[in-house]
């Protein structure tokens, strides 16, 4: 009997089911680990924690078959309220790719892209598949093909609706393809190809909706959806009266838990128009914890002003728990008292962005008091609204510089900042000020870039410099374009499998950032002796890299030799593509 059998004869499996799924995860075998979390989730489908690793087994795989059942399972996933959408985008799209009558509808990767999209009956069914329009509304699809796909569907709508065809305004179908298409394309920020015939008519789009909305009188939903699609709903006079639930039935077969009354239509006004409302708000109340002096700081500050980031979707699941100090003895059971923390420790977010990494800390860690600071009240805003959303109490948002923030008199058990220092004129300034805000016994989180893993960024930036592209929306999709024509081999074309590649806010941090530093772990080394911290270890999303470093490396059972990891990054050189993220204590 199998182990999907047995579970589902005797549920006092559930457990081992769920464990020995998670641990091959862990492992590297997502595809095995399939059938065992398959079992767990039939029987108990409203546990977060299962459904959050049964995704994550998902976006693992890749697919060159089309599978009903697996595709039922996505739109399960993607349906759930408590697991982030984004990284099983690839994996989804693979699987929308395999089915050919999918596939036809698909662009080419290369070459001028002129070909057209009728919205035809056919068209529009395919293209009316829920796991398409899940993915549509609830993440960017980092895929070319897809992205190109995408603006060749609203380009076919618009212009349909500038001749007058009547299936531009009457078809339900194809207003539901249009909201989701909208969503999309606010999710990226507008990234996609915009050709001058497509932006001579769009004027007149939202000339025709704004008299209608002062009027008054009804507004057509597939309008409205049409506009969306090239600029935010917020942007049009009049906009603020729209209804965030539709009056019309939810006609869409694409089911999203996190609203379930409201039409797509209606998610779209709370968005584009309600959403950004309540961030302005936000931050226009937000009181400063410190200065903002330093030139760099102020730089940095502007450019996620402009370009917020990470845009996240979702909080994860509380029933997924898994506070700090129990996950610092499981990563790090070699260091026995010196990763002893409070019951409730006090933390530190320091550069919180939009607040993803606080909002995991605060669910994780419910008895704390977490400080969360960022340089950017639009990210802040952002922040506070998602934290709110989500019912996160515990969490304080703050703008401040972390250059600034010695005068504090608290000191915190723990502090995190990930992707922050390296962006910062002398990285080590703000270092020390942060370790000198430890508590005793206090840990310490620091994510910093890899010289190796970043490579191929390096090579997109200095070839972004060499063309002369701006870091304004025009500049970066030219840069894009550029990049995605270069040929398979060349060094900087590897970005283009970043999942931040596909949005403008992420393309900024990831190519055209305004300040940026690169690191080794030699260097690392030095600068943990000057600060006189100790090294406890990389922390990984999975356990499979420790594991193999192990096998490498079996004289060092604590992981802890920062010259073998260098050598380990030289025979793996993607290893820290998500930075080096480690662990350490004082001395």
């Amino acid at each position: 009997m199998d182990g999907t059998r047995r579970a589902e004869v005797d549920p006092a499996n559930r457990r081992s089911s769920f464990d020995l799924g998670r641990a091959l995860v862990h492992a590297g075998q997502p595809r095995a680990a399939l059938a065992h979390l398959r079992a767990a989730v039939r029987i108990a489908p409203q546990t977060g924690e299962i459904w959050q690793w049964f995704a994550d087994a998902l976006a693992q795989l890749r697919f060159d078959v089309s599978n009903a059942q697996i595709e039922s399972e996505f739109v399960a996933c993607l349906s759930r309220p408590d697991i982030e959408p984004a990284y099983l985008a690839p994996a989804a799209a693979s699987l929308l790719r395999a089915d050919p009558s999918f596939r036809a509808l698909l662009p080419p990767l290369q070459g001028d892209d002129s070909g057209t999209l009728p919205l035809d009956e056919t068209a529009l069914r395919r293209l009316a598949r829920p796991l398409f329009l899940l993915l549509l509304e609830n993440t960017f699809i980092p895929e070319p093909d897809f992205e190109r796909l995408v603006a060749r569907i609203r380009r076919a709508a618009l212009l349909g609706w500038r001749a007058r065809e009547p299936a531009a305004s009457g078809n339900v179908a194809l207003r539901e393809v249009l909201c989701a298409v909208a969503h999309q394309c606010f999710l990226t920020e507008y990234l996609h190809e915009e050709r001058d015939d497509e932006s001579a008519i769009v004027p007149e789009l939202a000339a025709g909706l704004e008299a209608a909305l002062a009027k008054g009188g009804p507004v057509s939903e597939a309008e409205l959806a049409l506009f969306a699609c090239y600029r935010p709903l917020g942007t049009l006079r009049g906009a603020g009266t729209l209804p965030a639930s539709s009056a019309s039935a939810p006609n869409s077969s694409t089911p999203n838990s996190s609203t379930p009354n409201s039409s797509t239509m209606g998610r779209l006004v709370m968005r584009q128009v309600r959403e950004p409302a309540d961030e302005a708000g936000i931050a226009a109340g937000l009181a400063p914890l410190t200065a903002i002096r330093d030139e760099v700081s102020r730089t940095v500050q502007a450019q996620y002003e402009q370009h917020p980031y990470p845009r996240w979707m979702r909080a994860p699941s509380a029933e997924a728990a898994y506070p700090l100090a129990l996950r610092l003895r499981a990563l790090f059971p070699h260091a026995g008292a010196a990763i002893a923390l409070p019951e409730r420790p006090s933390m530190l977010i320091a550069g919180c962005g939009t607040g993803r990494h606080a909002a995991m800390s605060a669910v994780q860690n419910p008895g704390s008091r977490i400080l969360a600071i960022d340089l950017s009240r639009v990210s802040l805003a952002y922040a506070a609204r998602r934290a709110r959303e989500s019912g996160l109490a515990n969490i304080e948002f703050a703008q401040g510089d972390i250059l600034e923030l010695g005068g504090l008199a608290e000191r915190f058990d723990v502090i995190q900042c990930s992707g922050v220092l390296h962006h910062l004129h002398e990285p080590m300034a703000g270092w020390r000020v942060l370790t000198g805000l430890l508590a005793p016994g206090g840990k310490m989180k620091v994510a910093l870039y890899s010289e190796i893993a970043r490579r191929s960024v390096a090579a997109a930036r200095r070839l972004i410099a060499d063309r002369g592209f701006g870091a304004d929306p025009k500049g970066m999709r030219v840069a894009r374009a550029a990049i995605l024509a270069l040929p398979g081999d060349h060094p900087a074309r590897p970005v283009a499998g970043s999942i931040d590649f596909y949005s403008l806010s992420g393309c900024r941090d990831l190519l055209f950032h305004a300040q940026e530093h690169h690191t080794t772990l030699a260097g690392i080394a030095e600068m943990l002796g000057d600060l006189r911290l100790e090294f406890l270890g990389f922390e990984f999303e999975y356990a499979a890299t420790r594991l193999q470093y192990l096998r490498e490396f079996p004289l060092d059972p604590a992981a802890t030799s920062l010259a073998n990891w260098a050598e380990f990054e030289k025979r793996h050189p993607d290893t820290f593509s998500a930075m080096y993220q480690f662990w350490l204590t004082r001395r």
